[in-house]
């Protein structure tokens, strides 16, 4: 494990959206916990949850944790269950895609916190707002269905003091989630759920490819992981912070790797 963590702290890195191009990622900085916020497919089938579990597991990481995303189809059983015939000709099974990563030691977050070393608690959630006029994808919920979901966690003791670090693909609403029209789209439940009530020093996500970046509000930082861009250009090759549990003082630093100019232009 690396030096931050003999002190008490872990150093993460973070990746989401990488839309099968995981490969074409620079070499990832080093770290304690890898983490991936969701759409590391693009269809969501078989073969490229298998591809792309091979490359993470080799990863030096010690710690691997991954919350999926609407992309990652095979992942949501109930979703794939009613519209597999959209993706492939023959139904996969679903249970061996699932088990192609956690038999590669990937800890698979829905709706689950893991206790790390040293204390420090990750939460994970892949739950993205369905538009009135959104295509049904994967881990999908309606806004007002949104609104229940975080407010439930409350009622379920995923409250303040409970996390330290937070790992959803949807962003808040607000924070890293930007359209390239200028136009917000994060969950605007997400967001008062985080700053009212969880308050973790930190909540990774993605989903919008427009608007990585390190934004800071409160207690808590919030950073948009984002691989790619719309087009699925490769950005960045892992963002990255230490933290430690709720004892020990988040640092804010994060070493955005290569500059990118986009990136540059992020508020804190």
């Amino acid at each position: 494990m690396g030096e931050a963590a003999e002190a008490g702290a872990l150093r993460f890195v973070c990746i989401s959206d990488t839309h099968n191009r995981h490969e074409s990622l620079p070499p990832l900085p080093p770290g304690d916990v890898l983490v991936h916020t969701g759409d590391f497919t693009n269809f969501g089938v078989a073969a490229e949850v298998e591809g792309f579990a091979t490359w993470f597991a080799t990863q030096p990481h010690r710690h691997k944790l991954l919350v999926p995303g609407n992309h990652d189809m095979i992942i949501d059983r109930g979703f794939y269950d009613e519209f597999w015939g959209d993706l492939t000709p023959v139904k996969e099974d679903a249970a061996h895609a699932l088990e192609a990563l956690t038999s590669r030691g990937i800890r698979v977050l829905i709706d689950e916190t893991v206790e790390l070393p040293g204390g420090v608690r990750v939460h994970g959630s892949p739950w993205v707002t369905r538009g009135p006029k959104d295509h049904s994808t994967a881990f999908m919920k309606l806004d007002g269905e949104m609104g229940e979901h975080w407010r439930g966690k409350t009622a379920a003791g995923v409250t303040r003091g409970s996390v330290d670090v937070l790992l959803t693909h949807m962003p808040p609403c607000g924070y890293g989630d930007r359209t390239a029209t200028g136009k917000s789209t994060g969950c605007p439940h997400l967001a008062r759920w985080v700053e009212t009530e969880l308050m973790p020093a930190w909540h990774v996500f993605g989903h919008i490819h427009s608007d990585p970046g390190l934004w800071r509000a409160g207690e808590t930082n919030f950073l948009n992981a984002a691989c790619v861009t719309d087009f699925y250009r490769v950005r960045t090759g892992g963002l990255c912070f230490t933290c430690g549990p709720s004892s020990v003082a988040a640092a804010a630093t994060v070493p955005f790797g290569p500059q990118d100019p986009f990136l540059g232009s992020r508020p804190l």
